[in-house]
């Protein structure tokens, strides 16, 4: 799910950054250029500044936004062709083949996802204003009672997550926890593209797949360690998808850290290095609540170094 503004995060769960206290010194190491970005005094203090504000937009975002992963409960899948009757009962998600008592939303694919129901109000989370019964936009968000329904769709399922903001962990949750900003932890990589991309298949939490491109190696070194990464695209024919998902293990994942690993996203390089921002490494949405189906990083993103920067394990 890959969380770019803390919104897209939280939504990607590849969605899905952030730290506190003073920041290490920068120094160079053969085949790894530090990032330049937090090289000079007050490049660095810009980039800290900025590091930790993002921190607390995300700490903001999970304490109160109504898709809070905090708030994340259940998740049900309607499979196409055909339909069901979704409502969202005390215990999680209900899915039925007839209309139940109360509020309930219906969802049906014939050329695609269309939906009705009444009195629901939907909308996008971009776009606040009420969606009308008929064609299911692309993410679209339903209130039934208290809990507000987000929506996934593909021409073989639609994905339903149900959110409940009276959900122990949206009450008792304070703040995520992250290592200190470490700018020596943002470096430069050396970029070697796969070409063409290769199609590749990744475990997820669920015991499902999600499939991926593999695009790039990302060769840069840390503490003196030769280190490679894979990054990966979920298209290649999208020019307006210009992400590249990093998912990947290292010695702190199951102790200071989520145990299958953390993500990184980062913009498609143009050039033949990338700068990689370890500062910036978020949990998956799995981490916070069982109704995501996260990707596992796979064995050839497995880090033999500890890597202690951005976000730590939650609860703490």
């Amino acid at each position: 799910m890959t969380r770019r503004p803390v919104r897209r995060r939280l939504v990607r769960g590849a969605a899905v950054l952030f730290g506190v206290t003073a920041a290490a010194a920068v120094f160079a190491v053969t085949g790894c250029r530090r990032g330049g970005g937090a090289a000079a005094p007050g490049a660095a203090s810009t980039w800290e500044t900025k590091l930790v504000a993002e921190r607390a937009a995300k700490d903001r975002e999970f304490k109160s936004s109504p898709t809070s992963p905090m708030a994340g409960v259940a998740r049900t899948v309607v499979k196409a062709p055909g339909g069901s009757w979704v409502s969202a009962g005390a215990d999680g998600l209900v899915v039925t083949p007839e209309p139940p008592a109360g509020s309930a939303l219906s969802f049906a694919f014939a050329s695609g996802w269309r939906w009705r129901g009444t009195p629901v109000r939907a909308w996008r989370e971009d776009d606040q204003k009420a969606i009308e019964p008929g064609a299911l936009p692309e993410g679209a968000l339903f209130r039934v009672g208290r809990f507000t329904l987000a929506t996934y769709g593909t021409p073989e399922q639609l994905v339903v997550i149900e959110f409940d903001p009276e959900r122990e962990a949206v009450r008792t949750f304070d703040r995520l926890l992250y290592f200190p900003p470490d700018p020596a932890l943002v470096v430069q990589a050396r970029v070697e593209k796969v070409t063409p991309p290769e199609p590749v298949t990744l475990a997820t939490s669920r015991n499902l797949e999600k499939r991926y491109l593999r695009w790039a190696r990302l060769r840069f070194e840390l503490a003196g360690t030769p280190c490679v990464l894979t990054a990966f695209k979920m298209r290649a024919d999208d020019p307006a998808d210009t992400s590249l998902f990093v998912p990947f293990g290292d010695r702190t994942s199951g102790a200071e850290t989520y145990g299958s690993g953390r993500f990184m996203d980062l913009e498609q390089p143009a050039g033949a290095t990338a700068e990689l921002d370890f500062n910036r490494a978020y949990n998956p949405l799995c981490n916070y609540s069982p109704a995501y189906n996260c990707p596992i990083p796979p064995p050839e993103n497995r880090l033999a170094v500890a890597v202690r920067a951005g976000e730590k394990t939650y609860p703490h």
